[in-house]
């Protein structure tokens, strides 16, 4: 060896110059420039440049040659800055320290560090409050986000370090404002703006129009953001330019990117059908499909994970809206084929498997029928998974993607289901039809359960046609047939419905077993409930209301919003006299169902409509019960201004006023009932018993004979006829009054009323023998009838009652089960007995 001095170790054992800088005297490894310290290696704003390698250096590296000074000792066999203990920057000569130790804080590269540390960290800040809903304060942290990055930039270049920018940092915050400003109320204008500069930089990127490289700050990938400026023109309603962004930025994309190309065609045809321009609309959506088309023939693994049910089903509606029927049955037979997220060995399995929610995530379409506008182009797909897993035992990956499949399945399967039920009307002569061939199309492609579905449907059809009774049977056998099917969701379906028919038509036995039979397929569905509740509601006993009521509340407890579960639960409770929860139930109604729930002209408005109503009805029933009649009175005011033809509620508003002693008001009401209908009998006895007691007879009789005519209870017609004779005596007509109560005497002998009017009226026109005889045949009636009475026979009893329209007045004949026998009116003529004091034995009429 030429030297003991001599490192045969030399230039191997030391530390590499890119990771930490030999000491000052070191002049051999002094390769010029700082080198990055452990920090910057890791960092996402780019690498510092390559340390040039000198001659000088490697030939220190090699050894040095004899008769030249000896090398300083700083090679080592440890790691510079690795040791257990580490170095601290002031150790002896020769030992290695860390370069970031040495590096002063305002070191560009430091300095820069932390400065893209902190904007990372506004950025994620930003992107967080905005899935939180917080779209001020990540509209906020976006704007300091921005300015901050430019600060970042402008830093680099100043010193030099431009190989060091980082362009994806840049698109990407830019961009986070920008579709923070499109979501804000007023920004729009904004965020046009910043998504402009987005694509005319990245678009410089691409064409090389900026050599210098000055302007292009972002990838060349930033010109696809066009879409999102297409986004913001087709939220505000302006299509036509949303159409003009979505193909500029449609010539942008490259022809393999089939994926984003079928997004954005997509979305030009939403843009053509929101403007009602169906046939461009149904053509581009064609494009769509033949598009997807050539990508599944490509990669046929990428298009079974996701099918494209949304451009299928608005392709559906389109030529809906065009009337074109066969056109109709071509796109519905293409939704079909494509099999959405449905296992391969072609079975019908259930919409949702144990442990997953009934109602899922949002459907694929949107409410006016059109699928999502996409994004920015950036996002991945949001159909994305395995549409057949084969889920393991204890993986709870596979159990969530079993899960999720079975959500989208069912979200498909709503789809199609949807878009049968638009067409079916249109593609045959009638709507049952029409469903009838969906249905036979959907089992051939293997949806059984939606067949089902549909087949229910036109059932539920054939029952709506009331006029038609062969059809009416047809639908009540397709109801009973369902009986059969193994399908268990769609057996609990049709005994829902069956139940309902059966509670219709009164046959309650076999309304309970199929009612019961749907709540046993499905205990969650609320419709098997309230049946169930109805029938026992039916019954009527207390113990049967009990039971309806625990059904109501059971379904209350599955669905909250079960509106018709609330309003049953409110009868229920006032058959049971249980006022004040009734009223609790009636006004929970009013919570759930809108005032403004009447607009519109659609079923569902309709009913909502019916209930709210019917609510504020039986609120005010409520309210008169307990003798509140001025809050009784409010709710029929309420009701009137919803329904002003009904002589119901205007006889209520009557009866109010007179409990309130208004009687000119009570008076405006029924003659208002009487004018909408001259044959209801209650505001033709109110009106006749008012004028009676204000001594204008005539009207009075005009109203009673009225009533009679109108009267369909055979006993109660007698009463409104003796009313009417009554009212010729009092005017001084007796023999008119005479002549009225023979016919009556004649079509009804064993009348007694009648018997006591006829007795009466002899006295008057001094006929004592007609009187005499017409009392014995008086008390022989009502000997007749207190012996009926007395054994037990209640229904015989026929006495003069207006309890079913008036209170009764305290200390008439009615406080009594039996009448007194009434004198003869020789007998009164000689006691001295007036006729008034006689429990106004000829008529009862308040006032008389």
């Amino acid at each position: 060896r030429a030297m003991a001095d001599d490192d045969e170790f030399g230039g191997y054992g030391g530390t590499s110059s890119a990771r930490a800088r030999p000491g000052r005297d070191d002049d051999e490894f002094d390769l010029g420039g700082a080198a990055p310290s452990l920090g910057a290696l890791g960092a996402r704003g780019g690498t510092a440049a390559k340390p040039q390698v000198t001659a000088r250096a490697l030939s220190s590296a090699m050894g040095v040659k004899p008769g030249t000074a000896t090398r300083p000792g700083t090679a080592s066999t440890k790691a510079a800055g690795y040791g257990t203990r580490g170095g601290t920057g002031s150790g002896p000569r020769g030992s290695i320290v860390p370069s970031s130790a040495k590096r002063g804080v305002d070191d560009p590269e430091e300095r820069c560090r932390r400065m893209e540390a902190a904007v990372n960290s506004l950025f994620e800040t930003s992107a967080l409050l905005g899935v939180k809903g917080d779209n001020a304060g990540a509209l906020e942290n976006a704007r300091l986000c921005v300015k901050e990055e430019k600060k970042l930039t402008k830093l680099r270049d100043e010193h030099g370090l431009r190989d060091a920018q980082n362009p994806e940092l840049t698109f990407a915050v830019t961009l986070n404002l920008a579709n923070r400003l499109a979501k804000t109320n007023g920004a729009t204008e904004e965020a046009l703006a910043t998504y402009n500069d987005i694509t005319s930089l990245g678009r410089k990127k691409n064409d090389g129009s900026d050599p210098g490289g000055g302007g292009s700050r972002f990838p060349k990938h930033a010109a696809n953001v066009r879409v999102n400026s297409g986004n913001v023109h087709y939220q505000q309603k302006d299509f036509v330019r949303a159409i003009k962004s979505y193909r500029v930025a449609l010539d942008q994309v490259g022809a393999r990117n089939k994926q984003l190309r079928g997004k954005i065609t997509a979305n030009i045809a939403c843009a053509f059908a929101r403007m009602g321009q169906y046939v461009d609309a149904a053509s581009t959506f064609e494009d769509v499909v033949d598009l997807r088309n050539f990508s599944a023939g490509v990669n046929s693994h990428d298009a079974k994970k996701t099918p494209d049910v949304a451009t299928r089903f608005n392709l559906v509606v389109c030529h809906f809206a065009l009337g074109d029927a066969p056109a109709m049955r071509n796109a519905f037979t293409g939704l079909l084929r494509l099999r959405a997220f449905e296992s391969d060995d072609g079975e019908d399995e259930e919409d949702v498997p144990a442990g997953v929610g009934a109602r899922g995530v949002s459907g694929i379409a949107g409410d006016d029928g059109y699928q999502e506008i996409v994004g920015d182009g950036k996002d991945g797909d949001a159909n994305g998974g395995d549409a057949n897993p084969k889920p393991k035992r204890n993986n709870a990956r596979s159990d969530l993607l079993t899960a999720e499949t079975a959500v989208r399945r069912k979200n498909a399967r709503g789809v199609i289901i949807d878009a049968a039920m638009l067409i079916g009307p249109e593609i045959a002569s009638t709507p049952e039809l029409g469903w009838e061939e969906l249905a036979r199309e959907m089992r051939a492609f293997g949806y059984k359960s939606l067949a089902n579905k549909l087949e229910m449907q036109k059932a539920l059809g054939y029952l709506s046609t009331k006029t038609n009774q062969g059809r009416f049977e047809d639908g009540r056998k397709s109801l009973r047939s369902f009986q059969t099917l193994e399908n268990q969701l769609a057996v609990a379906d049709a005994s829902v419905n069956i139940s309902f028919m059966l509670l219709h038509e009164d046959n309650l036995p076999e309304a309970l077993r199929f009612a019961e039979l749907g709540v046993v397929h499905d205990p969650h569905d609320p419709n098997a409930l309230v049946n169930k509740g109805c029938v026992f509601m039916k019954m009527g006993d207390d113990a049967s209301l009990q039971n309806a009521m625990a059904c109501f509340d059971a379904a209350l407890r599955v669905d909250e919003t079960c509106v018709q579960a609330e309003f049953n639960l409110g009868l229920a409770n006032k058959r049971l006299q249980n006022v004040r929860d009734a009223i609790g139930n009636f006004s929970k109604v009013l919570l759930m169902v809108p005032e403004d729930a009447h607009a519109g002209n659609s079923a569902s408005n309709a009913n909502a409509a019916g209930l709210h109503v019917e609510a504020l009805y039986q609120l005010g029933d409520l309210h008169d019960a307990l003798g509140d009649a001025r809050g009784a009175a409010r709710f029929f005011e309420k009701v009137r201004a919803r329904v002003s033809n009904d002589c119901g509620v205007l006889r209520r508003l009557g009866n109010c006023a007179a409990k309130l002693g208004d009687d000119q008001k009570a008076s405006a009401f029924y003659n208002e009932a009487h004018t909408v209908c001259p044959n209801d009998v209650d505001a033709c006895v109110w009106l006749g018993s008012h004028h009676a007691r204000s001594e204008r007879f005539e009207k009075a009789r005009a109203f009673f004979t009225r009533a009679a005519l109108a009267e369909t209870r055979k006993t109660h017609r007698i009463k409104w006829r003796l009313a009417a004779a009554s009212c010729l005596r009092k005017s001084g007509d007796s023999e008119a009054a005479l002549a009225g109560y023979l016919t009556i005497h004649n079509e009804h002998p064993n009348d007694v009323e009648c018997l006591r009017h006829m007795a009466h009226v002899c006295g008057d026109l001094y006929l004592e023998d007609d009187a005499r005889s017409w009392g014995q045949k008086l008390r022989v009636a009502e000997r007749e009838r207190d012996a009926g009475a007395a054994g037990g026979d209640e229904k015989k009893k026929d006495a003069f009652d207006h309890g079913s329209l008036l209170p009764l007045q305290a200390g008439t004949r009615h406080d009594s089960p039996v009448s007194p026998q009434s004198p003869s009116p020789l007998e009164r003529s000689r006691s001295g007995v007036s006729e008034d004091e006689w429990g106004n034995g000829d008529l009862d009429l308040p006032g008389m």
